[in-house]
């Protein structure tokens, strides 16, 4: 994460000098504003290429969605999308990096983590009010040692919008159990153009696998109430789960952008 990072070693660490006695779950987070750098095209490529070699180049494919443009007008995208239908200019987006250590320093499972914010050309019925589309990516897998296995236990991707704005749509909206079958994510906006004048429209969709347990909204960290969305797995799993989530922001013209960003990871070993 570029920007200011807070990790969060969980609550099971012990006082500097003495000896962990488990696993502690994991977590950063940042403040993004108008002024935070996000990613370059080229950054950003290399950590698609990165996570193609990790994760495998199908889970890798869901990061960037199609219709996503660089600065030099090409499209990078690599994420299926609505017919018709494209997010808006990518204003910031940014990826981030989590471990689960045992005691003896080993590295039981780890997490991989980007998200992106979108501009649309939508308005709500010509006024100052626009939309935007955030888009989150997670991928979390296992690590094997000779005398111990890892298994992850929960992973989360978090947006919580700090300014005025409001969340309208957060997808998926409930939990979802697939074993082995694909789970689509969407979301999408209707409205004018700045100016009311013509009709407008920008979307987003993506497809995922769920290998097991159960994907959703985090319920202590999703609400329309207090504007934020997480999109979590939860379960007990030996191997690789990828994850995505999308939501929905209205916020006033002259109103900067303002959210904070957070990524956690929970794992065990066996």
């Amino acid at each position: 994460m570029a920007g200011t990072v807070v990790a969060d070693s969980g609550t099971n660490d012990q006082e500097e000098g003495s000896q962990k006695t488990a696993e502690s779950p994991v977590s950063a987070s940042m403040e993004v504003d108008p002024s935070t750098r996000g990613l370059t095209d080229g950054e950003r490529t290399a950590f698609v290429n990165d996570m193609s070699d990790k994760y495998g180049q199908e889970i890798a494919e869901r990061i960037v969605p199609d219709g996503h443009e660089s600065a030099d007008g090409g499209d990078i995208g690599t994420q299926g999308q609505m017919p018709g239908l494209e997010p808006g200019s990518l204003v910031w987006d940014d990826d981030e990096h989590l471990e689960v250590d045992n005691p003896y320093g080993q590295t039981l499972v780890e997490s991989d983590n980007y998200a992106a914010l979108y501009e649309t050309n939508v308005y709500k019925d010509g006024g100052n009010d626009r939309y935007y589309i955030y888009w989150l990516w997670s991928a979390a897998q296992s690590i094997d040692h000779i005398n111990i296995t890892g298994n992850i236990k929960e992973f989360w991707n978090h947006i919580d919008l700090t300014n005025s704005a409001d969340v309208t749509v957060y997808d998926p909206g409930g939990d979802v159990t697939k074993n082995g079958i694909p789970v689509t994510v969407s979301a999408s906006v209707s409205g004018t153009n700045s100016s009311g004048s013509v009709g407008a429209s920008a979307g987003i969709e993506g497809e995922f696998y769920l290998s097991e347990d159960t994907v959703g909204p985090h319920p202590d960290k999703t609400g329309q109430d207090t504007d934020e969305f997480a999109v979590r797995w939860d379960g007990n799993y030996e191997g690789s789960q990828e994850i995505n989530g999308t939501l929905v922001e209205r916020r006033d013209t002259w109103d900067n952008r303002s959210f904070t960003w957070s990524v956690y990871l929970d794992g065990a070993g066996i």
